[in-house]
């Protein structure tokens, strides 16, 4: 009897340690199975790595496209070289004239390579009237243009059909000596518009970035003049109309800042 039991005992010990190795063996494999969840975030993290250098080469081919859409307003110093001439009653007069000015300028540049130009200025001038008057005056302008811009990005490259008016007064004085005793002073001015037209070409370059230094050239024709001219001797006053059409040739050179908006 005791010999029965004493097998019985040992048989279910045995038994009981099989169950308890077979259960550590079986947690054993399924803590070296993966977890799903974890196979997705590290499947993701590949994902977003791979993302990575394609959004870098995408923000690198941005900044190096050769056209940009910029606005950018310029300051600058002009030298307007002007000749025109004047039709006084049935006479004309040569009017050749240099200038000191200063303007600001709109420029605009497009992706698609169309640019704009806008500019107002003011300025001061010098000239003579058939080489022996000499007059000086001031100059207010205003230009708008549509072009394009082959190249807008740290170097700026455009070219324009311009249009605009100019109003000038000037006025001079002569001495007219009729003998050895009298002189006669006569005082000669004009106040005049002017409509112009022809092209401009600019070269910028961004030397900071929302700073650059602009250059460039104007070169126009005087479409339309209009204006009085006038003459004032001894408190006698006479007032001519003055005119005229398509004549003189324009270049005025300029240089100056700009600012990126």
């Amino acid at each position: 009897m005791f010999t029965k039991l004493s097998k019985t005992v040992a048989i279910s010990v045995i038994m009981c340690c099989t169950l308890s190795f077979a259960q550590a063996d079986t947690e054993a494999n399924n803590n070296e199975i993966p977890n799903p969840s974890t196979i997705s975030q590290v499947q993701t993290t590949d994902q977003q790595a791979t993302l990575t250098p394609v959004q870098t080469s995408c923000e690198y081919k941005e900044k190096n496209q050769i056209r940009h859409r910029k606005t950018i307003q310029s300051m600058n110093f002009s030298l307007p070289i002007e000749s025109e001439r004047w039709k006084i009653k049935p006479q004309r007069f040569d009017w050749k004239s240099i200038g000191y000015q200063f303007s600001w300028t709109r420029y605009g540049t497009e992706e698609n390579g169309y640019s704009s130009v806008f500019g107002l200025g003011i300025g001061f001038l010098t000239g003579n009237l058939e080489d022996n008057i000499d007059m000086k005056g001031l100059d207010f302008n205003i230009k708008v243009g549509l072009g394009m811009a082959p190249i807008s990005n740290n170097l700026i490259i455009a070219f324009h059909f311009i249009c605009g008016l100019d109003l000038k007064v000037v006025e001079g004085d002569i001495s007219v000596q009729t003998d050895a005793r009298h002189t006669y002073k006569f005082t000669h001015g004009s106040a005049y518009i002017d409509a112009f037209f022809g092209g401009d070409l600019i070269i910028g370059y961004h030397i900071f970035e929302s700073l650059g230094i602009i250059s460039g050239v104007d070169i126009t024709t005087n479409a339309y003049g209009i204006g009085a001219y006038y003459t004032d001797l001894e408190q006698k006053s006479k007032v001519y109309k003055m005119s005229y059409l398509f004549t003189g040739v324009n270049i005025t050179p300029h240089i100056g800042l700009f600012f990126l908006f």
